[in-house]
């Protein structure tokens, strides 16, 4: 943790949203109805770098520790093509904050596989 966060963390209240934790991939699924499975999941630094139609499909989820920890696969769309035809593990599912795409953020090219 940075030196400002840390500052942060000892001068506002817990419920502060500079001092809640970013969601990881396993707290975002936990929140989910079936643990995340059919749910579309991207990381939020892909909003920063314009990928908007890059996400995951996620079809098979283990979790473990209430939800803090895990394994997760899915099928992975990149820039609205479908570039894994097969599951694969999801990578850095406790490094990157992520988040669950809404229907209306999905174009009308984009197929859910």
């Amino acid at each position: 943790m940075s030196f400002s966060q840390n500052l942060l963390k000892k001068l506002l209240p817990e419920t502060h949203p500079f001092v809640r934790p970013s969601p990881t991939l396993f707290q975002t699924l936990s929140r989910l109805p079936q643990d995340g499975v059919g749910a579309l999941v991207r990381q939020k630094r892909w909003d920063r770098l314009n990928r908007m139609n890059t996400y995951w499909e996620v079809t098979r989820v283990k979790l473990k520790n209430e939800g803090k920890n895990g394994k997760v696969w899915g099928k992975f769309v990149y820039k609205g093509k479908l570039v894994s035809k097969r599951d694969e593990l999801m990578r850095g599912g406790l490094k990157w904050r992520w988040r669950e795409m809404l229907p209306s953020e999905v174009t009308p090219t984009q197929a859910k596989s």
